[in-house]
């Protein structure tokens, strides 16, 4: 399949800054990066080295964080058996237990939606009304409990639906 798009423009260096083990490659540098490559193969030679397991993003942020697990499933209101689980990667999770996650992690937007994609989930929807309300909650730093009083008082079904 190499070389079956004509090359669009001439194949640049591909960004010489070193990242963190931490860090995620930016997709839109990643997609100019490809656009712009002589062929996919080139690209695909260059292209960094990038773990995109759930139970990894959840260990990275919990190191970052300097959080233990028990606090995060406390907070997000996950029993600790199932939690450790998900972060062992010996289980996926649901969308809404993704989201509790992010509320007991204390993520912003950005890695929420990170976690979601990680965690084979779609996207939080501003134009959904449910997801509205927790991105705000999100924004506004709410906790998964205040986010839960929003949605309920708001006719939606809430995070923590007993």
């Amino acid at each position: 399949m190499a070389g079956f798009w004509p090359s669009r423009a001439p194949m640049h260096a591909p960004s010489e800054e070193p990242m963190s083990p931490n860090a995620e490659p930016d997709s839109n540098k990643l997609l100019d990066d490809l656009l712009h490559a002589v062929s996919t193969e080139a690209y695909l030679d260059e292209l960094p080295p990038i773990d995109a397991s759930l139970s990894s993003y959840l260990m990275t942020l919990l190191n970052d964080r300097g959080l233990k697990r028990s606090e995060v499933f406390n907070r997000a209101g996950i029993g600790s058996t199932f939690g450790y689980y998900i972060f062992k990667g010996e289980r996926g999770c649901g969308r809404d237990t993704a989201i509790k996650l992010a509320f007991g992690m204390g993520l912003d937007l950005l890695e929420t939606q990170r976690l979601l994609t990680r965690a084979g989930q779609s996207r939080l929807w501003p134009k959904s009304p449910r997801d509205a309300v927790i991105i705000r909650a999100l924004y506004d730093g709410a906790t998964r409990e205040q986010c839960d009083d929003e949605l309920y008082e708001l006719g939606f079904s809430p995070l923590m639906d007993d």
